[in-house]
């Protein structure tokens, strides 16, 4: 598509005529975003800003798994930073992925925060992208094929911060129930998350994160053993319902639970 020569001097150019290349696919307006991002070292062509405008309704016919592999190699902290502060690239991104309404978070990345996002991967910097109080993860999520298991890592970001965020969201006992019902990746992705998106918390996240480094994670320390042998609860159902009320009032208690809670419960 360009000439490895141009690329070496940061001229990014077609080979040929731009439309013959883009009509022969589509992709490569792309692609010639990410070329621009990575190495140029000029201005842009406006003629061919206008070429890729021209064709950018031609993406509409491309598969949205070869859409998702071109974002993939976008979706980079360094590559993110520039094409927030590149008007002309912004404006073309924005039209082909229009869920990444928050582009522009990269173009006030906090210095002292940065390198958190160094080794962060593309399902984490993809929510910093699409993660609002709308359905906007949901129609992402919907339009491409992204695995059951990052749509769930996703969506766990997704609902916590559909809550009304205040300091009061961020307090150990309230990440401590993310990290039992999740585990450790829900907890770092939530935290890291609200750094950046939330800069006023963003030193109580931080202290957060370390503490979460190393914990360990909680277990229930009542069972259906103990509830059948010492409390002569029958094996069914009502095991099950009192199990979970007894692991409801634990969590809620902060990963505590008296011999009198449990038989409260089991009273009612």
């Amino acid at each position: 598509m360009m000439a490895k020569k141009d690329i070496e001097n940061g001229s990014i150019n077609f080979i040929g005529d731009a439309d013959n290349r883009l009509k022969e696919d589509y992709l490569r307006i792309l692609r010639y975003l990410r070329f621009f991002l990575n190495y140029s070292k000029l201005p842009h062509n406006l003629n061919v800003i206008k070429t890729l405008k021209m064709n950018i309704g031609g993406i509409s016919k491309l598969s949205r798994d070869r859409l998702l592999d071109e974002l993939k190699k976008i979706v980079k902290p360094d590559i993110l930073e520039k094409l927030s502060k590149d008007k002309l690239c912004l404006e073309l991104i924005l039209i082909i992925f229009p869920e990444l309404k928050y582009i522009n978070i990269f173009s006030k990345l906090n210095l002292n925060n940065k390198h958190l996002l160094i080794e962060k991967d593309f399902i984490f910097l993809l929510s910093l992208l699409i993660v609002d109080e709308t359905d906007n993860v949901d129609y992402f999520l919907y339009k491409f094929n992204i695995s059951k298991k990052d749509q769930k890592r996703i969506k766990i970001i997704d609902n916590f911060y559909k809550e009304k965020i205040t300091k009061k969201s961020f307090t150990e006992k309230k990440i401590n129930k993310v990290f039992y019902y999740y585990g450790k990746q829900a907890v770092d992705d939530i935290l890291i998350f609200g750094i950046f998106k939330y800069q006023k918390y963003s030193k109580n996240l931080i202290e957060l994160n370390q503490i979460f480094k190393t914990k360990t994670l909680q277990t229930m320390p009542i069972g259906a053993d103990l509830l059948m042998n010492k409390y002569q609860i029958p094996e069914g159902k009502q095991l099950g319902f009192k199990l979970k009320m007894i692991e409801e009032e634990w969590i809620e208690n902060n990963f505590k639970i008296s011999d009198q809670q449990v038989e409260n419960i089991l009273k009612n």
